[in-house]
């Protein structure tokens, strides 16, 4: 073969490039480390010598089935529109709202039990199925008044001689009070004054009805944008219809006067004084009312809105969280949303009894310009000699005190594996699990903005090292983490640190409850309290570490609430866990007590126990309210049906 036989063969090789181990370890194996480092959608490029973005194929692609039906409903959500303007006022007869709206307007004025006021057929509109039939029909009886549909001079002639009265009414009823007032003339200038106010009653009702209509384009342009706006909403719908019903009920009475006998018209007039065409009137009146009425039904439908939107991003936090690099089914996503839906109204109602926070740079502004004014007061005394300032500990900084703790953020790893677990408990569960959130216990427990302690015991036979109340307190710690607004959320798992892992034990509990707490706060500084030192951090008695995790407790800011959650309580009543266990459960128990008191965040204790106890039990027992027995809840057969949970998963998306 010649050469350039072969360099044509060769050339159809496709090329192999050799990366360097560091390349091969980003693209290769740096995902095995953390979901985060997954770089599989990234590809080194030789000739740029960089990392550059690639399209995922489909076997390198997640597998999307795990959040299929969640994905679904999220795209359900309304997007915001591109257009930011509102578009102009269109035609009113060309308005979208008209098919939906008017027929049922309509079936409201022929439903009334008064008879039509029209009671010659030619003028009736409730009949009628379109808007322009009722418009063309007023604007008949409008030119039928006026003596527009009568060509000849007799009709010219009405209209002037009304416009002359229009124009002059007052004139001459001040006219009639230079007259005389003798014998002969008081007759004449009676009447002459009674027909003039009849004709004003009559001219004052003609120009309301002209000034009410006019308006009525305004009317329904808020009908037509509030429908838009809110699709679906039965409270627009019905305030829409009622609205649309009493400018028909109007028009109806503008047509009655438009087209009664002029002698008729000035007869009522006379009799009926001020209260002439009273029912027009009120009907004019009561556009205006329904009218006000869709506005603050649109209000209260923009606030609902509002709430729901917040509500539907923090379901999009807890869920997403919950989901972070776990392999879970519909069901089980499902279940987590059922869970959330039924803490969620807790929760809020929670955050409303919250005092609102207070400006800390005001409240120092202020008292230095206290202090400012107090040392410019003449009256003041001679201060007292400072006494002999004491030797200070200096302040600790939290990433000395986690380094000085030597442990892992165990807790993140063990939301992770119990989300992964889902499935498995569910069939074990019996619904069980949701059952205590409609328990008085717990709801006292969720509500009350103080300190409080809630043990719920169980009386399961499965040897399973995770149960359903795990689930629970995972949904629970996604939801005070995500929700903010002062929650701190907390929880040790203790079926998952038992003699196979390396991190197990009382002494484990404590630590990881102080790491989490100098993790979900913010602390600047640690300021330490006396007969507390930093080298007590990396000591092994679990007598000295409860005491920092309440010191540190005590340091948080009043108006926060922390959530302590200790679930299966249970694998830690044995003779290897009990002793150091039983000091972490009583500083807890003491540490609800003493945030009981003002100036102290709350801390609510809930320990879980999927099987009976005795020796944690005893703790709880002298509290009914601080003890939940799950033996008298109902079963509720295979745990959450399927098509319940996706009937108010999509309720919380829509």
């Amino acid at each position: 073969m010649s050469d350039d036989q072969q360099v044509g063969v060769q050339s159809t090789l496709p090329p192999f490039i050799l990366h360097s181990p560091a390349v091969d370890f980003i693209e290769n194996r740096m995902r095995q480390y953390h979901p985060a480092f997954d770089a599989r959608g990234i590809t080194f490029d030789p000739a740029e010598d960089r990392f550059r973005p690639r399209h995922l194929s489909e076997s390198d692609a997640p597998n999307p089935q795990s959040m299929a039906s969640l994905s679904h409903e999220m795209t359900r959500l309304p997007t915001p529109a591109v257009q930011l303007t509102r578009p102009s006022t269109g035609v009113v007869s060309d308005m979208g709202f008209w098919q939906t709206i008017f027929p049922g307007a309509m079936e409201l004025l022929r439903s009334e039990s008064s008879s039509p006021i029209i009671k010659n057929p030619y003028w009736d509109i409730r009949h009628m199925a379109t808007w322009p039939e009722v418009e063309d029909k007023l604007e008949q009886a409008r030119r039928k008044y006026d003596h527009h549909s009568d060509p000849s001079q007799v009709g010219r002639l009405r209209r002037n001689v009304r416009n002359m009265l229009d124009n002059h009414t007052v004139t001459m009823q001040q006219a009639t009070r230079l007259v005389p007032e003798v014998d002969i003339s008081k007759p004449i200038v009676g009447a002459i004054k009674v027909v003039l106010d009849a004709y004003r009653q009559v001219s004052e009702t003609r120009e309301e009805i002209a000034t009410r209509f006019d308006d009525l384009p305004e009317s329904f342009e808020k009908i037509d944008f509030y429908s838009k706006t809110y699709m679906n909403d039965e409270n627009i719908l019905q305030a829409s219809r009622w609205l649309l019903h009493s400018i028909l009920a109007a028009m109806e009475h503008a047509i009655e006067f438009y087209t009664s006998h002029q002698a008729k018209r000035a007869g009522m007039a006379i009799l009926s004084g001020p209260e002439y065409q009273k029912a027009l009137r009120h009907s004019l009146n009561d556009v205006k009312n329904r009218c006000n009425s869709l506005e603050s039904q649109a209000s209260m439908s923009l606030a609902h809105r509002i709430t729901s939107g917040r509500e539907n991003s923090l379901m999009h936090t807890v869920i997403g969280s919950i989901h972070q690099g776990v392999q879970m089914n519909n069901v089980g996503m499902r279940y987590f949303a059922n869970l959330f839906n039924e803490v969620l109204p807790l929760l809020n109602g929670l955050a409303s009894k919250l005092p609102k926070p207070t400006c800390p740079h005001l409240e120092l502004l202020l008292k230095v310009f206290a202090g400012e004014r107090q040392s410019r007061s003449p009256m003041l005394r001679t201060p007292s000699p400072l006494p002999k300032p004491f030797e200070e500990q200096p302040l600790w900084l939290p990433q000395s005190i986690r380094v000085r703790l030597r442990i892992p953020d165990i807790d993140e790893e063990d939301l992770r594996h119990v989300a992964e677990s889902t499935e498995l408990i569910l069939h074990e569960d019996k619904g069980k699990a949701q059952q205590v959130l409609g328990t008085s216990q717990f709801r006292n427990w969720m509500a009350s903005n103080h300190s409080a302690k809630l043990l719920i015991h169980g009386n399961s036979t499965s040897s399973m090292n995770v149960s359903a109340l795990s689930v629970f307190c995972t949904l629970l710690t996604h939801t005070f983490r995500a929700y903010g607004n002062g929650f701190i959320g907390l929880v040790f798992f203790c079926g998952r640190h038992l003699a196979w892992n390396q991190h197990q034990g009382s002494l484990v509990m404590v630590q990881s409850l102080i790491t989490q707490v100098l993790r979900e706060f913010s602390f600047h500084h640690v300021s330490p309290e006396p007969g507390i030192y930093l080298e007590g951090v990396e000591s092994e008695d679990v007598n000295v570490l409860c005491d920092i995790f309440t010191f540190l407790i005590r340091q948080l800011p009043a108006k926060m609430m922390v959530f302590c959650l200790v679930d299966g309580i249970c694998l830690y009543e044995t003779e290897e866990y009990l002793h150091g266990m039983d000091v972490v459960i009583l500083s807890l128990v003491k540490l609800v007590e003493e945030c009981e008191s003002g100036g102290r965040p709350s801390f609510k204790l809930l320990v879980t126990s999927p099987q009976p106890t005795i020796e944690v039990r005893q703790v709880f027992d002298e509290d009914q309210d601080s003890l939940l027995h799950m033996q008298g809840l109902p079963l509720s057969g295979d745990g959450m049906s399927s098509a319940g949970l996706r009937e108010q998963l999509a309720q919380v998306f829509l």
